[in-house]
């Protein structure tokens, strides 16, 4: 299964959520000439996980593309949640994640960035188990889905 939203278990994965992401900017991170793509996406990915931990799905969906947002709808939904947007979506699964997940969120890196043209992926958290795929929209880097998880 592909996920945004970080399983409990493994803070690291996103979109990002799934998700964590999630992510997984994005939206507050627009273009600058000053910051390079990489740069923007790190922070972006920062500001999408601080985010999730605060249970601030207003935040975090403003960095998810809409396929994303479908995306986060839907694995909420398989684990339980009955939700028709991302920012409830966001806002039920923070509010059971442990403080020491949401810490590791607070805290999480990017470890590998690849980008091609306005599409990127990258890994980021402890375990580095899931890629996470971005998109340049409007200047802004966004999370757009996740490509691939280990089991």
């Amino acid at each position: 299964m592909t996920t945004l939203i970080p399983r409990f278990s493994f803070v690291g994965r996103l979109t990002l959520v799934a998700a964590l992401a999630g992510s997984i900017a994005v939206a507050g991170c627009g273009s600058s000439d000053s910051k390079s793509d990489s740069q923007q996406i790190t922070e972006s990915v920062s500001a999408y996980a601080t985010a999730f931990a605060d249970g601030n799905g207003k935040l975090a969906c403003q960095r998810f593309t809409e396929r994303a947002k479908q995306e986060v709808i839907a694995q909420s939904k398989s684990l339980g949640g009955d939700f028709n947007t991302c920012q409830e979506a966001i806002k039920q699964i923070a509010s059971i994640i442990s403080s020491a997940d949401k810490k590791d969120l607070r805290a999480i890196k990017v470890s590998k960035i690849t980008i091609t043209g306005d599409s990127a992926t990258l890994q980021a958290g402890a375990d580095n188990s899931a890629t996470t795929r971005m998109s340049k929209v409007d200047g802004k880097w966004l999370f757009d889905g996740t490509v691939s998880e280990a089991n």
